[in-house]
């Protein structure tokens, strides 16, 4: 009886689609994508083991579900941090004050003269020293080294297996010929909602795709900078000499009493004493003594950015994409599959 009765719903049955176009057929079931199809009387006393009476008595409470391998596309956010080096150029203006020696011969001439009209002269040298400032400017040459941070956001695709599943509405189908002989059931369609995706396991993913990095601002050390080259000085005002350091004898004429030319001596003419300071030769020192040096202004010139090290990755949230069936859909009648 199940033979013949298979053999007559197998010749009136096309082929069926399954849920992603694939066919799914045991025996007498035929369902496609929406869930609509046949199961056959005799497919279903083989699986639950019933017989006519049997089947009779339960074929109005019979649970149609349906099961199907699928795989769910997933995207999922994915942030990576970086660092950068960074070099920075600049110039430093600087001024620079100096004191330069000198040394000035000093001539003193005392002459006066004597009761007897004769002239006398005595002649002694001496020395001052004397010094002046001046300024130069320079500019120095420097460096610096940073560091920033920064992101760079991106995803990351894959996917992850599993099933749809389905509740599927039936109907029971008489024999025209037999009112109360059961041929089969009509499935009429998937209940609301159904079939859904039921995940197994973890997804698996792919390399993340990341786009460029976004930084901050470099975070600098101190400049490292080069000695100043400074252009030549330049003098302010001329030298400052202090006291003359005399020689402690007058040169005199030999036939001269060295201490005639002395105001109150009863040998001379009174008022006659005249002193007379003569500014000689300045030497000048060729060396420059350097009182301090003034660092100024800081000109920042261009970063040149350096190698971009890649830090650790972060997962964020996960974005289910569309479920793509990958078999055949199996049919179940109160969970047993058919």
């Amino acid at each position: 009886m199940r033979r013949i009765s298979k053999v007559a719903l197998i010749a009136a049955t096309t082929t069926a689609l399954a849920l992603g176009g694939a066919g799914a057929a045991q025996a007498a079931v035929t369902i496609d994508s929406a869930g609509s199809g046949f199961v056959g009387k005799g497919d279903v006393q083989t699986a639950l083991g019933l017989n006519n009476a049997q089947m009779q008595a339960q074929a109005k409470s019979l649970k149609f579900t349906t099961s199907q391998d699928a795989i769910q596309a997933m995207t999922q956010g994915v942030t990576q941090s970086g660092t950068q080096s960074g070099t920075q150029s600049a110039v430093q203006y600087g001024v620079e004050l100096g004191k330069q020696g000198a040394e000035q011969v000093m001539i003193q001439t005392l002459s006066c003269t004597k009761t007897t009209g004769n002239s006398v002269q005595q002649v002694r040298t001496g020395t001052r020293a004397g010094d002046r400032t001046a300024e130069r400017v320079g500019t120095a040459m420097g460096t610096r080294e940073g560091v920033r941070t920064g992101t760079a956001t991106g995803t990351r695709e894959g996917t992850r297996a599993g099933d749809l599943t389905g509740k599927v509405a039936a109907t029971v189908a008489y024999d025209a010929r037999q009112r109360n002989q059961i041929t089969g059931f009509t499935l009429t369609g998937f209940a609301a909602g159904d079939p859904k995706f039921v995940a197994e396991g973890e997804p698996a993913y792919g390399t993340p795709s990341l786009g460029d990095y976004s930084f901050g601002e470099y975070s600098f050390g101190a400049y490292d900078f080069e000695a100043y080259d400074f252009q030549p000085y330049v003098w302010i005002g001329d030298f400052n000499f202090g006291a003359t350091t005399w020689a402690e004898e007058f040169e005199s004429d030999p036939n001269a009493n060295p201490d005639v030319c002395v105001e109150g001596n009863k040998n001379i003419v009174p008022g006659s004493v005249k002193s007379v300071i003569t500014e000689g030769d300045v030497t000048v020192s060729e060396d420059v003594t350097i009182l301090a040096t003034l660092d100024g202004n800081i000109v920042a010139g261009d970063i040149v950015p350096g190698d971009i090290i890649d830090g650790d990755l972060a997962y964020g949230d996960v974005t289910p994409g569309a479920v793509t069936a990958s078999g055949a859909i199996s049919v179940f009648v109160n969970g047993v599959a058919l």
